[in-house]
């Protein structure tokens, strides 16, 4: 938790020329500050591209450490805060290690039900040191902070899903509302819905569940993502700014390139054979982990759910974790910055227990033939 801020007292760098993430953050902040003290929903600019809520409310969260909780109608307030940015670059900084912690401690925890702490430990490696980004997003705090968080969450109520004898009600609305805190963090995170409702439907599939029970736990899940949706598009975005949103979402994913102004087609060749070209200089190699290792991941995953029926456990994790590195992978090929990169590296924890399970599910096929 305290290596980013560490980072950040070694090697100060002005708020105001790091990344675009620090004037977000201070315009999230105050957002939020007036919100509260003239109890008026202003329309928040920081939510009406990207939702970003989870870095909304962090931002606010630093303000108020800072000394600055609510809005003030003269200008002292403002020039106060300028002269104390640093706090409030630092307090950011400190926040997002905390969410990094959170999310390393959730990770952890739910790994040591079903794999060893060196397999833990190898796959938390493997989200830190396969891309640059991953370390720069907690000294530039930005959606991408909450990365890790969000896959451990992921992954608790994947594992819940995955070893559980009969899928539960509650367990699934879980997974919507996870759904939702991922799809409200940033559009590129609907790979984790995606990727929840994926592993639901193959446990039942695998399950032999009843048509009905499946069609009200899947809808079940459609209703509690959709709900937690709304409820902060209403009572946090606010309906206007959530409606720009859309839009947005709608240009990002019909377009090419960065935010879809690039040719007017879903995916351009030339635009994703550029990205490639430039994940060497970048030293992503992370990306091509996630790609071919989703891959190959998920592989396994439907041979052993068609193979190992005793193993479907193994396989609804092994699925469900597939997607989500590949998705995410291929979400960031189409559009390609060097700090969405953070957004990868988070799922490959899981794609290690994944594969670790694999590997031992079938060790045993094999010792059981030599023996």
């Amino acid at each position: 938790m305290p290596i980013p801020l560490i980072l950040a007292l070694l090697y100060p760098a002005s708020f105001w020329a790091m990344t675009d993430y620090e004037p977000h953050s201070l315009a999230n902040a105050l957002n939020m500050a007036y919100r509260l003290a003239d109890l008026k929903m202003y329309t928040p600019l920081g939510m009406s591209y990207h939702p970003g809520v989870p870095f909304y409310l962090m931002s606010w969260l630093a303000l108020a450490l800072t000394g600055y909780p609510l809005g003030s109608n003269d200008i002292g307030m403002f020039n106060a805060l300028v002269d104390h940015i640093r706090t409030f670059q630092l307090t950011m900084i400190g926040l997002a290690g905390v969410v990094g912690a959170a999310g390393i401690h959730l990770f952890a925890r739910s790994a040591q039900a079903v794999v060893p702490p060196a397999v833990t430990i190898a796959g938390l490696a493997l989200w830190l040191f396969s891309l640059p980004a991953t370390m720069f997003t907690y000294v530039s705090p930005g959606m991408e902070s909450f990365a890790l968080l969000i896959n451990a969450l992921f992954f608790a109520v994947l594992v819940k899903i995955a070893y559980q004898q009969e899928v539960d009600e509650r367990v699934v609305i879980l997974a919507g509302c996870v759904g939702a805190v991922a799809y409200l963090n940033k559009l590129s995170y609907l790979y984790i819905p995606m990727s929840l409702i994926s592993a639901i439907i193959v446990k039942l599939s695998f399950d032999r569940t009843d048509r009905k029970r499946s069609a009200t736990l899947v809808s079940l899940f459609v209703l509690s993502f959709v709900s937690a949706v709304l409820a902060a598009a209403v009572f946090i975005i606010g309906w206007r700014a959530f409606r720009d949103v859309l839009v947005f979402h709608k240009q990002v994913i019909l377009g090419s390139g960065l935010y879809g102004k690039g040719d007017p087609s879903v995916v351009s060749g030339s635009v994703i054979w550029n990205n490639l070209m430039a994940l060497p200089a970048n030293r992503a190699y992370g990306i091509g982990i996630a790609l071919l290792g989703g891959i190959g991941v998920g592989l396994g995953g439907i041979v052993t759910a068609f193979r190992k029926p005793g193993h479907l456990p193994v396989a609804v994790l092994s699925i469900g974790a597939a997607i989500a590195a590949t998705l995410s992978a291929m979400a960031v090929l189409k559009h390609y910055n060097e700090h969405y990169t953070a957004a990868v590296s988070a799922t490959l924890p899981v794609c290690v227990v994944a594969g670790y399970l694999l590997l031992q599910a079938w060790a045993r096929r094999v010792e059981a033939a030599y023996s």
